[in-house]
């Protein structure tokens, strides 16, 4: 059947059963549309990290993780070191397992300046369905080897969640701005016209925001889990059990990418000679 999900800032529409892979996306990323202002450049930048002090050692370890690696540190001093952007990065213990990036800000210039990530006090844990996070879910504990450690999931999953920014950063402004206007009206329609997906006003919308809202969104995924393959294939080892997570993530992207398989396949990171994947 149909299920409908709101999820890291688009709505997106999939075949589910009874709604298993929605649920199972929606314990990681968000569901709801993004906020997306335009606003006074910001009065500090960089970034500003809000944590309650109960989580502070926590996060200063999925911190140390995440820039332990070149990919990762680039990552981070992409942000730490702009005079002209603000990204702030939250804990949010409502958030639990997962994450998700809105509060995205431009300002009259059109010039992006702003993002926050909100990720969950206990990111350690929990990996989403392989239908669209292929990298995420193949750090799932596996007894054909050693199990990752909990920093280090908790750490890619926050490379996935800079990596929305990094895409928003390139994104243009004006059709995120209509994508957020359209894509409710999308699912109104949707969910009125007995799931017609040839229904004209919603082929009409579609050419608007620059295809399916089902599309949108896969795209930012898979976007996002190139660069968590990145930041996973330097900070895991050999023998820390890589190559196990390499052969999941192409199961992963053959039972499941598609079209979107082939931007992995153009990743060295996939295709590690010392691994018989």
């Amino acid at each position: 059947m149909r299920t409908f999900v709101l999820t890291a800032g688009f709505l997106v529409f999939v075949l589910a059963d009874v709604g298993a892979h929605a649920n199972a996306r929606s314990a990681f990323e968000t569901d709801q549309l993004p906020v997306i202002e335009i606003v006074d450049p910001p009065a500090d930048t960089g970034i500003r990290v809000e944590v309650a002090e109960k989580y502070k050692a926590r996060f200063a370890k999925w911190q140390a993780e995440l820039v332990s690696t070149d990919f990762g540190r680039a990552q981070w001093d992409r942000y730490a070191t702009n005079r002209h952007f603000l990204l702030v990065i939250k804990v949010d213990p409502d958030h639990g397992m997962g994450a998700g990036t809105d509060k995205f800000t431009w300002d009259t210039n059109g010039n992006f300046i702003g993002a926050t990530i909100t990720i969950g006090s206990e990111i350690e844990t929990g990996f989403p369905e392989p239908t669209y996070y292929p990298v995420l879910n193949a750090l799932a504990p596996d007894t054909r080897g050693p199990a990752i450690r909990s920093s280090v999931v908790a750490a890619a999953k926050i490379s996935h969640e800079i990596g929305h920014v990094e895409q928003t950063e390139k994104a243009n402004m004006k059709l995120m701005q209509l994508q957020s206007k359209l894509i409710p009206q999308y699912m109104s329609i949707f969910l009125k016209n007995g799931f017609d997906e040839n229904d004209k006003r919603l082929l009409d919308l579609e050419q608007q925001i620059g295809g399916t809202p089902t599309s949108i969104w896969e795209e930012r995924e898979y976007t996002s889990e190139i660069d968590t393959m990145r930041y996973v294939s330097q900070r895991i080892s050999i023998d820390d059990g890589l190559c196990r997570v390499l052969k999941r993530v192409r199961q992963n992207l053959d039972n499941y990418a598609g079209e979107h398989g082939r931007a992995f396949e153009q990743t060295p990171e996939l295709s590690e000679p010392r691994c018989s994947i």
